[in-house]
């Protein structure tokens, strides 16, 4: 078989088996991978404001996202610089706030410690917290060209357990999702007197999410190990085999 004659027959091919997966319009993913019967919505007391990098909301496995649709009140701005966003600059000036940014530079305060909170959250004061969603290049270029936040205090967290991103490698063993660490930052300002129930907590539901979300993606991976390559296939067509 020559090789035009084989590129004819697989176009033919591909044209006929070609089947486009049906994709869930809320969550963006093939509806065989949905995970929107585990959403259960709540407002949170502290607000999350979401920064996402053009590149990162278009991933199919970002959990910015999920993090957003969990979160009724969190806010979702996408860009690479926010320099001057009206939406960013909304929240800064808003007299109800006390905004900080989560981002473990030089300076940042720790949320675990009591004095930070009662520092930077007095009360009356609302807490949010912007979350840069990207890679950590990324993360730290946004936030050195987004001077808006430069007026804003830093705070970090030290990560408690092992990332369960199963489906992404993490750059270190102590890095978070986005999910993972609005989950971590929601758990460090939750009331244990609060009347709700303790188990589950609402924003636990993230990590119910998240979860779901993993374990749809493992058994896709799972289902497409051991199919040859296309350069095999290629060569498997080539040979007549």
């Amino acid at each position: 078989m020559n090789l035009e004659r084989y590129l004819e027959q697989r176009a033919l091919r591909a044209a006929q088996s070609f089947r486009p997966r049906l994709r869930c319009e809320p969550c963006k993913r093939p509806s065989s991978e949905c995970c929107c019967d585990q959403y259960k919505p709540f407002d949170s007391a502290t607000q999350i404001v979401l920064l996402v990098h053009p590149y990162e909301a278009k991933r199919a496995i970002a959990t910015a996202r999920l993090t957003h649709r969990c979160l009724t009140n969190s806010l979702w701005f996408q860009g690479s610089v926010f320099e001057s966003h009206p939406g960013v600059e909304a929240v800064l000036t808003d007299p109800t706030a006390a905004p900080v940014l989560l981002y473990p530079g030089r300076g940042a305060r720790d949320l675990a410690l009591p004095e930070t909170h009662e520092t930077l959250f007095p009360e009356g004061k609302r807490p949010v917290i912007f979350v840069l969603d990207g890679t950590w290049a990324q993360a730290r270029r946004m936030r050195r060209l987004s001077t808006q936040l430069h007026s804003i205090p830093m705070v970090c967290f030290t990560p408690t357990r092992p990332s369960r991103f199963r489906v992404r490698k993490q750059p270190k063993a102590n890095c978070y999702s986005t999910i993972e660490a609005v989950h971590h930052l929601l758990d460090m300002f939750y009331d244990p007197g609060d009347p709700r129930p303790k188990a589950p907590r609402p924003h636990d539901n993230l990590l119910q999410v998240f979860d779901a979300m993993v374990e749809k993606q493992l058994r896709h991976q799972k289902r497409g190990f051991g199919r040859p390559s296309r350069k095999k296939q290629e060569k498997m067509w080539l040979d007549g085999s």
